[in-house]
């Protein structure tokens, strides 16, 4: 019998990085590329804390062919985008991806969080990648 945290692998988490922008070039916080070859889906969740009003913050998923992120592009419909209403706030973003969901030739995933410009500097975000549902060998 398997349990729930069987069947869920933790692929590369980033935590506690700055969103805040001191210029007017935004930031990004990134998972790193990740391979869905042996799993069938994966989830990106991002935290955001300390955004003031009318602060930006994206949330999107990434294909590419390789390791590196060989020809990367965004999956269409994959974005998740906060703006803060108040100061000091908080919110948690979240996308989910099929493996059927990429483009062909296309295996490995990366999530990304970015500020847009002028990002209050006491922003702060992490994101993960949790790859889930594993492919099974036929017996």
């Amino acid at each position: 019998m398997h349990t729930f945290f069987e069947n869920i692998l933790a692929a590369g988490p980033k935590c506690t990085e700055d969103l805040g922008a001191e210029t007017t070039i935004a930031d990004t916080i990134e998972t790193g590329w990740y391979s869905l070859a042996e799993f069938h889906a994966c989830a990106a969740i991002g935290i955001v804390g300390g955004a003031a009003t009318n602060d930006v913050i994206t949330l999107r998923i990434y294909e590419g062919s390789d390791a590196t992120g060989g020809g990367s592009a965004t999956l269409s419909g994959k974005t998740d985008t906060f703006t803060a209403t108040a100061t000091n706030h908080f919110d948690i973003l979240k996308l989910e991806v099929k493996g059927e969901e990429l483009s062909d030739g296309f295996t490995f995933v990366c999530a990304r969080m970015s500020g847009a410009t002028d990002v209050d500097a006491a922003c702060n975000g992490a994101v993960c990648l949790e790859k889930f549902n594993p492919r099974f060998a036929a017996v």
